[in-house]
């Protein structure tokens, strides 16, 4: 992303509302198990005072990633070390997802807060490729970005939480940085890759969970209703492969990032209202 940038020797807007939106993104996961300790608490039949301690570990590793990694940007390549805490800032609200118990999801916690100190990255990253004149302002548009990541972090984790369940906001957060991942670094190889994998897992994890439970809708006329499913699914293929085509023709990567997003929070929107109605 550096290298990037510094051909053109300035930050673009687009690239400045890149790194506004990824520090509010990566920040927010610092916050989100906090409206959700009661029910982390039921999940893990343990104490209020012991689910505080999600959060208490949380604040801890993000107080050791400030000082253990944010000095190593000085000593190593920039974008490397932001692609990295990228690729760990995925893996560990996975890890929050997946924890089978208390001890586990303390450790996920703590690796989550190691993990979220991009926009700390960032920051220093803008002001050293901004032009003099106009490095407040670019600096200026990354802290709303991290502001409202830490001001909408609780209010949305909260709200899924309710409807969606505690942990959902983990798998959430894990889809929103591999979007990040793919657009900042999708240019390039290693990126792509990493987007590519994580979003096959996502699918594939999705496609399992949906099969197993339409099978159990009906034993009479369970190759119907496989029949139907799988037409969908690849009828949503065809359609998402022409959309990301168009798009990308149009608006270029930007925009073939977009529709994947957007596709995606309308998956999210259409199980929380049928969830509901149930």
């Amino acid at each position: 992303m550096e290298r990037q940038i510094e051909k053109s020797n300035k930050l673009s807007g687009k690239m400045i509302a890149l790194m506004a939106v990824a520090s509010g993104i990566a920040v927010a996961n610092i916050y989100y198990i906090q409206p959700l300790l009661n029910s982390a608490a039921e999940y893990f039949n343990s104490t209020g005072s012991q689910a505080s301690l999600l959060a208490t570990l949380t604040q801890t590793g993000y107080a050791l990633g400030l000082f253990f990694i944010l000095p190593i940007a000085d000593l190593t390549e920039r974008k490397n070390l932001i692609l990295t805490m990228i690729l760990l800032s995925i893996i560990s609200p996975l890890g929050m997802y997946l924890s089978p118990n208390f001890t586990l999801a303390c450790i996920a916690c703590l690796a989550v807060g190691v993990t979220s100190v991009i926009p700390q990255l960032l920051l220093p990253l803008c002001a050293k490729l901004s032009d003099e004149h106009v490095r407040g302002k670019n600096i200026g548009h990354i802290m709303s970005g991290l502001l409202t990541g830490v001001v909408l972090s609780r209010v949305v984790s909260g709200s899924v939480g309710k409807y969606l369940g505690w942990k959902s906001i983990y798998i959430i957060a894990v889809i929103f940085i591999s979007y990040i991942c793919f657009i900042v670094f999708g240019f390039k190889v290693l990126g792509l890759v990493i987007g590519v994998i994580l979003l096959d897992l996502g699918v594939n994890s999705c496609n399992v969970a949906n099969q197993t439970r339409i099978q159990s809708l009906s034993e009479s006329e369970r190759n119907r209703i496989t029949s139907v499913y799988m037409v969908t699914m690849f009828a949503g293929g065809a359609a998402g492969s022409y959309l990301g085509a168009a798009l990308y023709n149009h608006f270029g990567w930007y925009g073939f990032c977009c529709i994947g997003i957007a596709t995606q929070m309308a998956a999210g929107i259409v199980h929380w209202a049928s969830g509901k109605r149930r």
